[in-house]
């Protein structure tokens, strides 16, 4: 467990933290052996002040660690130490995208079971007095199979479930594109929010007219995501990112956004925008990228601003 009591004081801790994922997934590619999440641990990172404010934040990580890591700077970011932020990496949670692809029920079965101990064990982690506790599942395609986990929770942890209130990526997402009056955007994700339709599904009932990357450049995506980010191979990431990007943009219509419906997606564009490629640069800035993880975060600030009389 990472345990910190202040903002200044989680800069050399989640340095070394990320050093330590950076180490085992160059252990991994020095075995030749292909990295998943569940080659990392499982780890709390606590954000604990003496004092707080705010409601208490839990953040359900771990797919990847690196994505759920992010989320949690963004969290201290935008907090401060106004509240108490635990970000509970669930690497022990096996691949999401396979059991929406092979359409398994015992699969499924298994992973809803798995995020529902996840959250429990996350919730446990909480000292805040502070209730509701807030909660925000980091992986995009996790959403798929969250409605299962909340009706289990409320029927066998009757206790822990009433004590959450759930920020929704995919909610934040499709109430922001309604707000900003986005009609068109290019949903960028695993192959599991493409198949579960994770995202389409709720666009398309909201009359938004979305567009997705064909097969072939399905695939290559999945290539950067597993390949490159959730290993940690940064090079590799790079120079897969850049055959991409020019294909996918050229492939579409006109899109006034591009939805990053995988948390690794936004270390994807910075990493080529890190690499100097100054084509790729002004291309990346000249995108319109929607995050729906800060998207969610913000919400969870706004709504919890007091009310102006």
């Amino acid at each position: 467990m990472y345990l910190f009591h202040n903002e200044r004081q989680a800069s050399s801790i989640l340095r070394n933290y990320h050093q330590k994922l950076e180490a085992i997934a160059r252990d991994r590619q020095q075995q030749d052996r292909i990295i998943s999440d569940r080659d990392y641990p499982t780890e709390v990172l606590i954000l604990r002040p003496q004092q707080t404010q705010g409601l208490p934040l839990v953040l359900l990580g771990g797919m990847g660690p690196i994505a759920g890591l992010e989320g949690f700077k963004q969290a201290i970011a935008l907090c401060g130490d106004s509240r108490e932020i635990i970000l509970f990496q669930a690497c022990f949670l096996p691949d999401r995208t396979i059991p929406i692809q092979q359409n398994s029920i015992a699969l499924k079965c298994e992973l809803i079971m798995l995020l529902k101990i996840a959250i429990e064990r996350a919730v446990k982690m909480v000292s805040s007095p502070h209730q509701p506790i807030e909660i925000i599942v980091l992986c995009n395609s996790a959403h798929y199979f969250l409605h299962r986990v909340w009706k289990q929770l409320k029927e066998h942890s009757p206790t822990i479930a009433q004590q959450l209130k759930h920020y929704s990526l995919v909610e934040s997402t499709c109430q922001y594109l309604q707000e900003q009056n986005l009609r068109y955007p290019l949903i960028l994700g695993t192959e599991g929010v493409r198949l579960g339709k994770v995202y389409s599904q709720p666009l398309e009932s909201r009359g938004i007219a979305y567009s997705e990357p064909n097969q072939l450049l399905q695939n290559a995506l999945m290539d950067c995501i597993y390949g490159g980010v959730k290993a940690l191979n940064r090079e590799l990431a790079c120079k897969l990112g850049k055959q991409l990007l020019p294909k996918l943009l050229s492939n579409q219509g006109n899109i006034d956004c591009i939805i990053a419906g995988c948390t690794e997606i936004a270390y994807l564009l910075q990493w080529i925008k890190e690499d100097g490629d100054r084509e790729m640069i002004k291309m990346i800035n000249s995108l319109n990228v929607i995050d729906p993880v800060n998207l969610a975060l913000q919400r969870t600030i706004k709504e919890n601003q007091p009310k102006k009389l």
